[in-house]
């Protein structure tokens, strides 16, 4: 997969925030999903463009006053989802953005589960499109082609597109994310933890020298999490061609497979790992499961597992160092509001990252009690690196 660097790309992480997501908030006037965690820190910049691609931004900075009351059309909006909710990851945050839509931003909603079977997807939306409603969001790499071909044809109707671009259609608004930003503070992190010679650390990675990677499949939007995981490990001082094992779950079903993705993951602890990352939606769950029979560190993904999980399923929670979450309620909640507003610019493509509180690292209190200090602090100075540009983080997205 050949790599490339984001042109003119400035990740804004600043520390420990008392905040999340305090730049693409400011920008939607929401607050958090939840007040159990916060992020490891945002600050808010003015809109840039990189290349054709646009970068959104807040123009409230980081810990100032949120965005003025809602003031824009009321919308009736559509989630249609190429899958089902019930992840505790990524589809379930896109539901948590069109909640607060309709509590913050006064929107109707309806969400359509079009389940796992892809012949159902583009008739699906076609559905929504002949629909009653304003703005109709969908999102992944496996719908870019049915929504290309519904928008085209349904050019009265809007669309907002969440994770993957669709180019060239005047009626469709793509919002991507820089998920190897965060993904890089996780490999940092995880590559600090299993070199750690703190005896509570140890016993969490039961002595495991590498780290494992489970992706639902072996495309693009994964592999950007995963170079930024490679190439923190490689700043923490490990070999990524040696210590970091890889597997993907593929077949059918690839992000909806817990069996196989526990499957896969107890085979990387058998070599060597001490801790798994997750990027494999509700295949995911599965590496939680084996982390919590291992006793060996997990990571969760897109929302914060450990919040989620912490009542329903304390074993596997326990084991959940910190979540690499993909804000897309962020993301729609701004999307939403904006369309509302007039303002939302259809046949565009915006990246949001770190800085925009699209990406982040859950801040929990999980990861205080797991991750010593002396490491956190180093994962913050290595934010401030970032900052000032001296890191420019790989990724797989061309």
């Amino acid at each position: 997969m050949a790599i490339r660097r984001y042109i003119g790309r400035r990740a804004v992480l600043g520390g420990f925030a008392a905040t999340a997501a305090a730049g693409i908030l400011a920008a939607c006037g929401g607050t958090t999903n939840t007040d159990a965690t916060k992020s490891i820190a945002t600050a808010a910049v003015g809109a840039t463009t990189v290349g054709s691609t646009t970068t959104a931004g807040s123009t409230t900075a980081a810990g100032s006053a949120p965005a003025a009351a809602y003031m824009g059309k009321k919308l009736n909006v559509a989630l249609v989802l190429n899958g089902t909710l019930g992840d505790k990851s990524f589809f379930d945050s896109a539901q948590r953005g069109v909640e607060r839509a309709k509590t913050e931003l006064g929107a109707t909603t309806k969400t359509i589960e079009m389940g796992t079977d892809p012949n159902k997807w583009q008739p699906g939306l076609a559905d929504a499109a002949a629909g009653n409603y304003d703005v109709i969001l969908c999102g992944t790499f496996d719908l870019v082609k049915p929504v290309t071909e519904v928008a085209t044809g349904a050019k009265t109707k809007k669309f907002v597109f969440f994770d993957q671009s669709v180019p060239k259609v005047d009626n469709v608004y793509s919002v991507v994310f820089r998920q190897n930003e965060g993904s890089y503070l996780v490999g940092y992190m995880a590559g600090l933890l299993v070199q750690s010679t703190n005896a509570d650390v140890q016993k969490g990675t039961g002595g495991g020298k590498k780290l494992a990677f489970l992706g639902g499949s072996n495309q693009p939007a994964i592999n950007d999490f995963l170079v930024g995981y490679k190439q923190g490990a490689k700043d923490a001082g490990l070999d990524p061609a040696k210590d970091v094992l890889v597997s993907y779950v593929e077949g059918q079903n690839p992000f909806s497979d817990p069996a196989k993705g526990k499957e896969l993951t107890l085979a990387m602890y058998g070599q060597g790992a001490g801790i798994a990352y997750n990027v494999a939606g509700s295949s995911g769950l599965g590496l939680l499961e084996a982390g919590a029979q291992q006793k060996r560190f997990t990571i969760g993904v897109d929302s914060d597992q450990y919040t989620l999980l912490k009542d329903s399923k304390p074993d596997q929670a326990a084991f959940i160092v910190t979540s690499m979450q993909k804000r897309v309620d962020n993301a729609l909640l701004r999307a939403i509001r904006l369309a509302g507003e007039g303002t939302l610019k259809y046949g565009t493509t915006e990246a949001v990252g770190l800085k925009e509180g699209a990406v982040e690292l859950a801040d929990n209190e999980n990861y205080k009690k797991l991750v010593p200090q002396d490491i956190r602090d180093k994962v913050a100075a290595k934010s401030k690196e970032i900052v000032a540009g001296t890191i420019k983080v790989d990724t797989a997205i061309m």
